[in-house]
């Protein structure tokens, strides 16, 4: 797997993107977009929050709705977990469940 302390985030057109108008909804788009992007696909709620913006990450308060950004089947936890770069502590590191 890639240096995941340091991965590429890629650059998406938002505006123009059709994502969903709920934040939690946006956020999951913008984990598989991340992670789709990726060779081996993964991410974590850091990249997550990178590409959403300090406000609409904040109104949803990434850091503790991670595992609501990556509930469900889509998602395999990875094992691995990194630093977070917000607060103390480590996230996890996520796959899409191909």
């Amino acid at each position: 797997m890639s240096n995941m302390n340091a991965p590429s985030t890629p650059e998406f057109d938002f505006a123009k993107d059709d994502l969903p108008t709920d934040i939690l909804g946006r956020a999951r788009a913008i984990a598989r977009r991340i992670a789709e992007s990726r060779t081996p696909p993964h991410v974590s709620i850091n990249d997550v929050r990178d590409l959403m913006g300090r406000s609409e990450a904040s109104r949803l308060n990434l850091d503790r709705s991670a595992d609501s950004v990556f509930a469900g089947p889509e998602w395999v936890w990875t094992g691995q977990t990194i630093e977070s770069t917000t607060m103390c502590g480590i996230v996890r590191v996520w796959r899409l469940n191909q």
